[in-house]
């Protein structure tokens, strides 16, 4: 599933894929909670389907990375 294409025909064909991505951003989400890792509400990420559409390239307004992300 490399490209954005690619992507989408994939969870047309196989629905409960998506349902386990949106599942699976969502408990990296209270993982990061848990870690303290959205702090001072720097995150605007909501949901777990919030993480997918970023990850879809629907909404590049969601998140940018910086260098805390990858300690």
């Amino acid at each position: 599933m490399a490209g954005k294409g690619s992507r989408y025909a994939e969870f047309r064909r196989y629905p409960k894929y998506e349902q386990m991505y949106i599942h699976a951003f969502e408990r990296m989400l209270e993982l990061r909670k848990a870690n303290e890792k959205d702090v001072n509400g720097s995150r605007i990420w909501q949901s777990g389907y919030d993480v997918f559409r970023w990850w879809m390239k629907e909404d590049f307004t969601q998140y940018e990375f910086t260098d805390k992300d990858f300690e």
